[in-house]
């Protein structure tokens, strides 16, 4: 499988449209800078056909993930207003269930030494992906670091889940998967999902759906990179605070402890509370969707007592894709221009966990590009390189 750029030089690939590229050196013991530089993007390729089976060269008979990593890429790629790929059930319940055992294998809190890629939330944003697996090279020259919530309202959200699952069958060493918001039966239910599988000719076998649940169960909570940063989806909370990542690590999946349940909770819904303008309190503050919430103090806190130098995190999102708030606390953002809805950033951090070293590659879109989804859709890909 070809590769992609690193971080630390500029990509340099043309498109008809454009979008702000930037890698930047920082030391991230304390905070984040970005810069910006411009560069085109690359020409998509030729439309595909109406029907594009993503489990094509797939064996049935072995867990066989390179094809489906093949062929997602290109249908992301390729994207155009189409219908949705198929899969052949057999060779995707292979990779299932190779899946679900490398991630039960895994404890619940990963410790992980030297140089990692975080990326965010893909939400289903395929474009946003393969972009960011383009500019910062594949697996195993890089590591990677994903911060769940791996499908959503994004307009590849099965390919997305689908793709990372395989990449972590191929790269188990390379490719660490973190449970997020997104990554719970019951949610995928109420955005629609199997009807997704449905579409995807995937639900002709009841297994499928029931591998798939087992998967997102054993999914890892967190990851410490060397023994200095914790990596999580959501962020932290009152019970983690009060437990510790070594009570953390003890947490079964799925959580059957009360203490265990609240902080799988906190690490996959966690938001900050930014601290409060007016004359209420941050604590009477409620967020509409009764995510578990900490504040800033509670940040400092809890890398004082478990020798932390920063939590970093994804589930809310920031305008340049990344925000260093408050000193101790970083949250990442990858999803480009959110459902077409934001003009935000999106960001990957290839992150030395000894050193505190960073390079920060970020993209954003221009305003020029289309701003819904419903009327023109993102030419897929929109900084991609063909896999």
């Amino acid at each position: 499988m070809a590769t992609g750029p690193s971080t630390h030089s500029e990509a340099s690939v043309s498109h008809s449209k454009k979008a702000t590229v930037s890698t930047n050196s920082n030391d991230m013991s304390t905070s984040a800078q970005v810069s910006t530089s411009t560069a085109a993007l690359p020409t998509p390729a030729a439309p595909q056909d109406d029907k594009f089976f993503a489990t094509l060269g797939m064996s049935g008979d072995r867990p066989d993930p390179e094809p489906l990593i093949q062929n997602i890429w290109n249908y992301i790629y390729n994207f155009i207003d189409q219908p949705p790929p198929q899969y052949t059930a057999k060779p995707m319940l292979q990779v299932l269930r190779e899946g679900h055992r490398i991630l039960r294998s895994e404890p619940p809190v990963i410790d992980i030494t030297g140089t990692v890629c975080i990326i965010g939330g893909v939400h289903g944003h395929g474009d946003s992906l393969v972009t960011l697996l383009s500019h910062c090279g594949m697996p195993p020259a890089t590591t990677y670091v994903f911060l769940g919530c791996f499908s959503g309202q994004g307009f590849a959200p099965h390919e997305s889940l689908f793709m990372l699952i395989a990449m972590k069958v191929r790269f188990p060493k390379h490719v660490f998967l973190l449970k997020g918001c997104f990554e719970d039966a019951e949610v995928l239910k109420g955005q629609d999902f199997i009807a997704g599988l449905h579409r995807r000719g995937l639900m002709e076998d009841a297994l499928v759906w029931a591998y798939l649940d087992q998967l997102l169960v054993a999914l890892p909570l967190a990851a410490v990179l060397n023994d200095n940063y914790l990596l999580v989806a959501g962020g932290i909370g009152p019970e983690l605070v009060k437990q510790g990542i070594k009570e953390l690590r003890k947490v079964e999946r799925p959580p059957r402890l009360a203490s265990h349940v609240l902080m799988t909770i906190e690490c996959q819904w966690g938001c900050l509370k930014p601290p409060a303008s007016g004359p209420h309190s941050a604590e009477e503050e409620n967020f509409n969707d009764g995510s578990p919430t900490f504040t800033c103090e509670m940040v400092s806190q809890f890398c004082k007592d478990n020798k932390l130098r920063m939590v970093i995190r994804s589930r809310q999102i920031v305008n340049e894709g990344i925000l260093n708030f408050p000193d101790q606390l970083l949250t990442v953002w990858s999803p480009v221009s959110f459902l077409d809805s934001f003009r935000n950033g999106s960001v990957a951090l290839k992150l030395n966990g000894d050193t505190g070293k960073a390079s920060i590659t970020r993209y954003k879109t221009h305003d020029e590009d289309p701003k819904s989804l419903d009327d023109t859709k993102p030419p897929a890909g929109r900084n991609a390189m063909v896999l």
